[in-house]
């Protein structure tokens, strides 16, 4: 799951740090395209993380409740995503993630 931040970097990671918010992505992308690993999810083991709010997605194979359960949480550090673009380094940085993610979970994949 994308996100967007809507805050900087610093923030983000204290919000994410703080139990008591009840949030967290597993990654976070810099504007310099550093990754942030907040949530084990780099190697075969995957943290569940608190991304998705109450979320459903229809499927093809049926209804999958809690996205938290089955996804993993990316978020692009940018104070707007509607009205800033993202950097070059930050969609280089996504694209090698992904490919990353999918090596590993062979289970993710994109919708045809």
């Amino acid at each position: 799951v994308l996100h967007y931040t809507a805050v900087s970097l610093e923030r983000t990671l204290a919000i994410f740090a703080d139990p008591a918010r009840g949030v967290m992505a597993h990654l976070v992308i810099a504007p310099d395209g550093a990754v942030h690993e907040v949530a084990p999810c780099l190697d075969e083991t995957v943290v569940m993380g608190h991304h998705a709010g109450l979320s459903r997605l229809n499927t093809a194979e049926g209804r999958i409740e809690d996205l938290n359960r089955c996804s993993i949480g990316i978020e692009l550090v940018n104070v707007n995503g509607n009205l800033f673009p993202y950097t070059d380094e930050q969609y280089r940085s996504l694209d090698g993630v992904l490919r990353y993610l999918r090596s590993v979970h062979p289970a993710l994949h994109s919708p045809d």
